[in-house]
């Protein structure tokens, strides 16, 4: 874990440096993205990089794979197989997949902590399946997979979190490392939800309704198309201008939170907006909110950032806590939603 630390500083005090040579751009392995799979100890890095051969102007993007007992030496092979050299400035995305989130991904972070041209703020995603199957689907493009998750503002399903927050959370004791979810439905890639980390494993994933009411807590998140039952009928609502509003305490040994979400709202298909529509719009979002802090609380996953937010309130009592996943788990929580139309 020192060594970890070690590293994450690194991140942080050389994470602008740029390296300097002569090579012209066609000759750069322009990385746009890159995934990393886990398996019989060996790592398989897979990375999609910018085409700049003249001569086929069609291809955008190819793809290569390298293996090897470390990200470093599977990159190593890559570099050996095509003879360019990476340049990481372009690249959008770390896909981890499943097998590497389960087995544990602080190991394969640390290549993108130690070397200074891995942007930190580069977007971490957890894959349900293979990485590399995820890349190499008909179609895809490195564009494809980055919109995914920097779409959270369209869906409210998904969500990006960069390389140094990620990193943060996994050696943080009073957070939950998380990151979105991508799944495949019928060969073609979506927001699958939420991916808990406890410390650098993944151990829960959050469906997408959770999600959504994680967001909403979070204050990450618009909604451009939500079901609610109006007039004996199925409605769709959208939510902007959200914002989310936490206060935390501890009071003999119980945690306290209270959650107030805010928003604009309206109706899809339905001109008269009325108060009956506000009520079953709070209700809605009352009900996601809810569920995704049961189930935080059931996993004991900080996600809210309830122990920063202890911190920065009442620092005294937040030094005397020595276990505050327990904490989480049995703390007492209310969610209030309040919507103008």
């Amino acid at each position: 874990m020192k060594k970890f630390l070690v590293l994450l500083a690194a991140v942080l005090s050389v994470c602008f440096m740029q390296g300097c040579d002569s090579k012209q751009l066609n000759e750069r392995m322009v990385i746009q993205g890159i995934g990393i799979d886990y398996s019989d100890n060996n790592y398989s890095v897979t990375v999609m990089y910018m085409n700049t051969d003249a001569t086929n102007p069609d291809v955008t993007y190819k793809t290569v794979v390298g293996k090897g007992k470390t990200v470093t030496e599977a990159v190593a092979t890559i570099v050996s197989q095509n003879g360019m050299d990476p340049l990481y400035s372009h690249n959008s995305f770390i896909l981890l997949g499943k097998g590497l989130c389960k087995q544990g991904v602080e190991e394969a972070m640390e290549f993108f902590a130690g070397y200074y041209q891995c942007r930190p703020s580069v977007n971490v995603i957890a894959a349900d399946t293979q990485a590399h199957k995820i890349m190499t689907l008909k179609g895809i493009t490195p564009h494809t997979i980055s919109d995914i998750v920097n779409s959270k503002h369209t869906t409210g399903r998904t969500l990006a979190v960069p390389v140094y927050e990620f990193l943060s959370d996994i050696i943080n004791d009073t957070t939950t490392a998380y990151t979105g979810v991508i799944t495949v439905e019928n060969d073609v890639p979506r927001s699958g939800g939420i991916a808990l980390f406890k410390h650098d494993k993944m151990y829960k994933t959050l469906d997408k309704d959770q999600s959504m009411g994680v967001m909403l807590i979070r204050g990450d998140t618009d909604i451009d198309a939500e079901v609610i039952p109006l007039t004996g009928k199925n409605k769709s609502f959208a939510l902007s201008q959200e914002k989310t509003e936490i206060t935390v305490k501890v009071s003999k040994g119980v945690l306290y939170c209270d959650i107030l979400i805010k928003g604009e709202a309206s109706v899809y298909e339905y001109t008269n907006q009325n108060k009956e529509q506000e009520k079953s719009i709070e209700q809605r979002l009352n009900k996601l909110a809810e569920e995704a802090v049961r189930v935080c609380a059931d996993n004991s996953a900080d996600v809210f950032d309830l122990g920063k937010r202890l911190r920065q309130s009442d620092y005294r009592v937040y030094r005397t806590i020595d276990n505050w996943p327990e904490l989480v788990k049995n703390g007492v929580y209310t969610v209030k939603s309040t919507v103008s139309m």
